[in-house]
């Protein structure tokens, strides 16, 4: 061969290798690049992922906090119908039996603020005087104002010592009529 020929193949080569390691550099750059994208691919997966985790989770709170927030007013319509029935009557006798009878029928059903106050509760120290009562007596005592002791006294031993109803029958007796009313029942000797 001769140096010619020889020098065109060795330029063959040369560019030969140097094509060889523009389309290596080339791979690898491709190769980095896909590389890159798998990453952001991955990114996008994760962030994709932890998305619809999130929504689910927050889907689950959300319907587990709607349940327990209707539960408890539930609950506590239900404590405040009980209390309601309760406090429909103005005699601190029947409100003490209507509470022990829905503590026996719903103890489960009624929370511990609930079973604390009922315990506590003290019927008499909120009923004042009884207006259906005091307006009967006094329907009666005009009715029969000859029998106004007598009914004065029936009604007296009736009422406990500590019923505001008795202040009452003192005040109606007390304005000089009977005295002795302010004392104790009254009495058969000013009849």
């Amino acid at each position: 061969m001769s140096d010619d020929q020889e020098s065109i193949e060795l330029l063959k080569l040369d560019f030969e290798r140097w094509k060889f390691s523009l389309e290596q550099d080339l791979e690898a750059k491709k190769l980095a690049v896909e590389r890159k994208k798998l990453a952001v691919e991955r990114k996008k997966a994760k962030w994709t992922f932890f998305s619809v985790v999130g929504s689910v989770v927050v889907a689950c709170l959300t319907i587990i906090g709607s349940g327990l927030l209707q539960y408890l007013s539930a609950r506590t319509q239900f404590e405040l119908k009980a209390a309601d029935l309760l406090l429909q009557t103005n005699d601190p006798d029947v409100t003490a039996i209507k509470a022990q009878e829905f503590d026996f029928l719903f103890h489960d059903n009624m929370s511990a603020n609930w079973e604390n106050a009922r315990k506590s509760f003290k019927a008499k120290q909120f009923y004042t005087e009884s207006y259906d009562l005091k307006s009967q007596i006094a329907k009666l005592l005009i009715e029969h104002p000859k029998q106004r002791v007598q009914i004065a006294r029936v009604y007296w031993n009736l009422l406990d010592n500590d019923d505001p109803t008795k202040a009452f029958l003192t005040r109606v007796f007390s304005s000089g009529e009977l005295p002795a009313a302010a004392e104790g029942p009254p009495h058969s000797d000013r009849e």
